[in-house]
């Protein structure tokens, strides 16, 4: 049985049809205190993609940033991403943090 989107306007970028396809490849790096990482994500027609750094600065504090890209045309039914909205797809934004470790005590 073929998905049918609905004719609303939010679902205008909705997956409709009884089949689909994704490939992904996900990749890692790290050299010293640097760590880059990420996945690429294709439909058939369109990437999506998730980039990563994370940096430790010193034994208690470490920082990161991601980039992530998810144009309104791409389709991964099953997944399960980095976002804000309820579905992989039109959406991009940077997210940034710092973390820190409290110091030990005796």
């Amino acid at each position: 049985m073929p998905l049918l989107a609905g004719d609303q306007l939010y679902k205008l970028y909705a997956f409709e049809g009884s089949s689909f396809l994704n490939f992904g490849t996900d990749y890692s790096y790290t050299y010293k205190n640097y760590h880059l990482f990420g996945e690429l994500g294709f439909d058939g027609k369109t990437f999506a993609n998730i980039t990563g750094l994370n940096i430790n600065l010193n034994s208690r504090i470490s920082t990161s940033i991601l980039y992530r890209n998810y144009p309104k045309e791409y389709q991964a039914v099953y997944a399960n991403a980095f976002r804000e909205n309820s579905t992989t797809q039109n959406e991009q934004g940077i997210y940034v943090s710092l973390t820190s470790s409290p110091e030990k005590t005796g």
